[in-house]
């Protein structure tokens, strides 16, 4: 490929009738450009000023993006004095077309992947400079997601050295006065920094300060955004503290108070559920001592078996006793209705739709999960086995394993993983041992093909390795089938011999 060619080629795009043709030609010459040629091949960025001229051809506009790409693909962003690469980019990421803000933005993404930490490498410092990074947040503004997402991916690596600039905080400042969906993203973006670092989230409270803020707003979606973003903020303790410090805890249970009075009741529970939901899991004790209205709301949204609210109410139920310091808090101070609750469902579980059986089976995962140190503690090996009896009723290990023969993957899977989590208590490796045919179920390798069946299957034999509550004979073959692995095909020859 010569300058010359390059050049005659983008005279021919002038011939509209041919334009396709030459634009075809030149993406087939691209794809075997060699290193000494990626400078000359840096001509054809010169078509961003024409691909406006293309607009009523899809397909030309797909074909010069097409080329676009390979030619920033092929440069490096301090690679040639020729062109002005970081200008090029900005260029790209204010142009109208967001197909070709997504070109700007995949290159520099890809230039960050191998960056790791917050200093970038002197050779990409120009992604500093105020006119790029305003630029970049720019991004958030637009109607496209997927400009929106990889802007933000960006963002999250270079705002927190070039938030220092004035200019740039006061454009995020400015568009924090806008839309719902475009302060929301600022909203995101401050939170996934925050939770980064302290020093982060100094850096980024003018952002923090406007989410908490807008707690208060009428506007229903909104408001279920910022509890779910003010949740994600709780999960490090300095931003727990910092919602303690701005009260929003108190806040939003005086919300709760005053929810029957709400005509949208019925759309905020779920995600105030979620908002306690997510906290619990970090900070048990706050959730479960300190609000108990709202654990009792959980419980009564279970019972009452609300369809629209079930799958976070589940969730929800499930993250309240996800730690050991959970179990024993909800068995301290709610365990009347824990037994009340979880009866219900060990009940209700065989009626609901096939999506809501997954989200219960996966709620009770959770909830009876625990590491090995944790599930040989007294106390905690108690409380579980009281709350599977409640659950089960008399038939025990029998609820789970007839979800596990059913026929739906889906919910076979789910069955199974509640199954692993009750095996690590050795009331569950017994209940599993005087099971009628659940552990000879486990163990045949040809009662399943799908493939996260069998991952599922093989952890829960890999738990009970050495488990002393099974026979010689059937610990044999347990810890056979974990040295043979997930995917064991037994031979012919060894079916034969063992069938004779």
């Amino acid at each position: 490929m010569s300058e010359e060619w390059c050049i005659e080629q983008l005279a021919k795009l002038q011939i509209k009738e041919s334009r396709l043709d030459t634009l075809n030609e030149i993406r087939a010459a691209l794809s075997n450009v060699g290193a000494n040629e990626v400078n000359v091949s840096a001509q054809f960025l010169a078509l961003l000023d024409s691909i406006d001229d293309y607009r009523d051809s899809p397909e030309q506009c797909q074909v010069t993006c097409d080329i676009l790409s390979m030619c920033m693909s092929n440069l490096n962003i301090d690679h040639t004095e020729k062109v002005s690469y970081c200008d090029y980019l900005e260029k790209c990421l204010l142009h109208k077309n967001d197909d070709v803000k997504v070109l700007a933005l995949n290159y520099i993404e890809r230039q960050l992947k191998d960056v790791s930490g917050n200093e970038l490498p002197v050779s990409m410092n120009n992604l500093y400079q105020s006119n790029m990074m305003i630029a970049l947040v720019n991004c958030l503004e637009c109607e496209g997601t997927g400009v929106a997402t990889t802007a933000t991916t960006i963002l999250l690596k270079l705002l927190p050295k070039a938030i220092n600039d004035k200019s740039i905080k006061n454009r995020l400042e400015h568009i924090l006065c806008g839309k719902d969906l475009v302060r929301c993203r600022v909203y995101e973006l401050g939170v996934k920094l925050s939770q980064a670092s302290v020093k982060n989230q100094e850096k980024f409270n003018f952002i923090l300060e406007k989410l908490v803020a807008d707690l208060d707003t009428d506007d229903i979606l909104l408001k279920l955004n910022i509890l779910y973003l003010t949740s994600d903020l709780a999960q490090t303790d300095y931003g727990h503290i910092y919602m303690e410090n701005k009260a929003v805890f108190t806040k939003v249970l005086r919300e709760i108070e005053l929810l029957d009075e709400n005509p949208f009741k019925s759309i905020l529970v779920p995600g105030y559920l979620k908002f306690f939901g997510q906290i619990a899991t970090v900070q048990p004790a706050k959730i479960i001592q300190g609000f108990s209205g709202m654990i009792n709301s959980l419980f009564d949204c279970i019972l009452d078996e609300n369809v629209s609210a079930l799958p976070v109410a589940f969730d929800t139920f499930g993250h309240l006793g996800r730690s050991a310091e959970g179990k024993m808090l909800l068995d301290e101070c709610h365990s009347a209705r824990m037994h009340e609750v979880l009866n219900d469902i060990g009940k209700s579980i065989y009626n609901l739709p096939t999506p809501l059986k997954v989200r219960a089976l996966n709620a009770l995962e959770t909830l009876f999960q625990c590491d090995e140190a944790n599930a040989s503690n007294n106390q905690i090996s108690s409380i579980t086995e009281q709350w599977f009896k409640s659950l089960t009723g008399t038939n025990q290990l029998t609820f789970v394993q007839e979800f596990c023969r059913n026929p739906f993957s889906e919910i076979k899977t789910a069955a199974l993983a509640l199954l692993r989590s009750i095996c690590v208590y050795a009331w569950g490796q017994r209940a599993l041992s005087n099971t009628a045919g659940f552990i000879e179920y486990l163990l045949d390798r040809n009662s399943e093909v799908n493939k996260d069946v069998l991952h599922e299957k093989y952890s829960i034999i890999r738990t009970i390795a050495n488990s002393r509550e099974f026979d010689e004979n059937t610990s044999r073959q347990i810890n056979q089938y974990v040295k043979d692995g997930v995917f064991y095909i037994q031979g012919q020859m060894e079916v034969a011999i063992e069938g004779s």
